[in-house]
């Protein structure tokens, strides 16, 4: 089953801070969201697992100069009529040799965003390009 976070539409969004070094980890699996998503891990290295994730409007991640991995898999997106699909995703990688790894299928209403930063980043997909009405990829040296 799925958990359900965030019971009425006007609710604060979910948000998940980090220390400044150090290693962070945060997995979600079938979360649904009636709000935002907002991960800042900081400088240390981190890592982000989203499966099976529905945001009711906007994700935002941010990583710091450590070397951060953002796993993205199956939908972000709203499959029944209980989930919804996100306005925004918005990934700023920071420094360090980053790395996105999308697989399944990422439905966005508007922008899907991914900003690299100093280091080098890698974006790998095997998975549908995702349904946007921008996909934007700005400092993000290799795409496979």
């Amino acid at each position: 089953g799925q958990t359900a976070i965030g019971t009425e539409p006007n609710e604060n969004a979910l948000r998940i801070f980090g220390g400044d070094d150090g290693t962070n980890v945060v997995v979600l699996t079938q979360v649904v969201l009636r709000e935002d998503l907002l991960i800042d891990l900081g400088e240390g290295t981190n890592a982000v697992s989203l499966n099976a994730v529905s945001i009711a409007h906007d994700f935002e991640y941010y990583g710091g100069d450590g070397v951060d991995a953002v796993f993205l898999g199956n939908t972000i997106a709203g499959a029944s009529a209980n989930e919804f699909t996100p306005d925004n995703i918005d990934l700023f990688l920071g420094g360090g040799d980053d790395f996105v790894i999308y697989s399944g299928a990422i439905s966005v209403q508007d922008r899907f965003a991914i900003e690299g930063g100093a280091g080098n980043d890698t974006l790998i997909t095997n998975a549908i390009v995702p349904a946007v009405g921008t996909f934007e990829i700005d400092e993000v040296e290799t795409v496979v």
